[in-house]
C-alpha cells in the first residue's frame, strides 16, 4: 500500500490518474465535512472541495510533492472556504452603494452589539467591517471614502480604545 505522498508523486511524475483518484476517494468525504463545518453549507462545501481537488490536479507540476499531502489538502480547503465566506457575506449583508448595514440582519455577537452605544457610528461601522466581517483596509477605505492608511490607523486606535473599555469592565 502506497502512502499519500507516494501516490501524489506518481501523479506528478507520470500523470497517473488512478493514483489521484485513490487520493480523492480517500479524502473526499472528510474534506467535504471539514469545509461544511467552516461554511455551514453542504452544497457549496461539495463544490469548493471539488474545486480544490481540481486545482491540485491541474497545478500538480507546480506544487511538486508536499511533505504531507493531507496537510496541503486541508490548508487549501481552509483557504478556499475562507475566500468563499468573505465573498458571500459581503454580497448578502452589506449594501455597498449606500453603505448601510442592517445590524439586526448582520447578527454580530453580543459584545459587538454592546459597543454600539459606546462608539461613534462611523467607528462602530469600522469595527463591524474590520473585526466582524474581516474586510481589508483597502476595502474599508473604499467603502468609507478614506485612505487605506487612515483606515489602518483608525482601526489601531479603536483596538486600544476597546482594550481600555474591556479593562474598565474588569
Amino acid at each position: 500500500m502506497l502512502s499519500d505522498e507516494e501516490l501524489f508523486e506518481l501523479v506528478v511524475r507520470t500523470d497517473d490518474q488512478n493514483a489521484f483518484e485513490a487520493l480523492v476517494v480517500k479524502y473526499r468525504f472528510s474534506a467535504i465535512t471539514y469545509v461544511t463545518k467552516i461554511i455551514k453549507d453542504n452544497y457549496y462545501a461539495q463544490d469548493l472541495t471539488q474545486n480544490v481537488f481540481a486545482n491540485i490536479y491541474f497545478k500538480r507540476k507546480q506544487i511538486g510533492v508536499p511533505v504531507s499531502f493531507k496537510f496541503y489538502l486541508y490548508k487549501a480547503l481552509k483557504n478556499q472556504a475562507i475566500d468563499w465566506i468573505r465573498k458571500n457575506r459581503r454580497i448578502e449583508e452589506v449594501d455597498i452603494d449606500n453603505f448601510t448595514i442592517s445590524f439586526e440582519q448582520a447578527e454580530p455577537g453580543d459584545y459587538v452589539q454592546s459597543l454600539k452605544p459606546l462608539l461613534k457610528a462611523e467607528d462602530y461601522h469600522l469595527v463591524i467591517l474590520r473585526f466582524y466581517y474581516g474586510f481589508k483596509f483597502k476595502e474599508i477605505a473604499e467603502l468609507m471614502n478614506i485612505s487605506a492608511g487612515n483606515a489602518r490607523i483608525r482601526c489601531s486606535r479603536l483596538k486600544w480604545k476597546l482594550r481600555g473599555l474591556k479593562n474598565e469592565e474588569k
